[in-house]
């Protein structure tokens, strides 16, 4: 069956076999980050939540986005987490430089 995108990889590619210990090397470290900060943030905003349970959760919501947009998902659930970051920014921009008080130099 051939591929819709034919010069797109949106999949794991099969590592060429000299250098397949440094590809599964590579892909551990390099998705062992998002897994640990998306787990410990979990854990501290949710009160007596087990790290297995939030990596689980982490790893399955991954997983189904990824699987089911493939490389696309990836690139909107990123514009979408700059959104909320723009967001927040904003709003403390706002509360900084608006804020009563004698001791804020950049306030009113």
């Amino acid at each position: 069956m051939p591929s819709v995108i034919t010069g797109g990889r949106t999949l794991f590619w099969p590592a060429q076999p000299e250098s397949a210990a440094f590809e599964h090397l590579h892909l551990s470290i390099r998705d062992f980050f998002p897994l640990s900060g998306g787990t410990a943030v979990i854990t501290s905003l949710v009160d007596g939540l087990s790290v297995e349970l939030a990596t689980a959760l982490v790893v399955a919501v991954m997983f189904t986005y990824t699987y089911i947009g493939c490389l696309g998902a990836t690139f909107y659930v990123s514009y979408f987490n700059t959104s909320i970051i723009f967001t927040i920014m904003l709003v403390f921009l706002v509360k900084v430089y608006h804020a009563e008080g004698s001791r804020n130099p950049l306030g009113k």
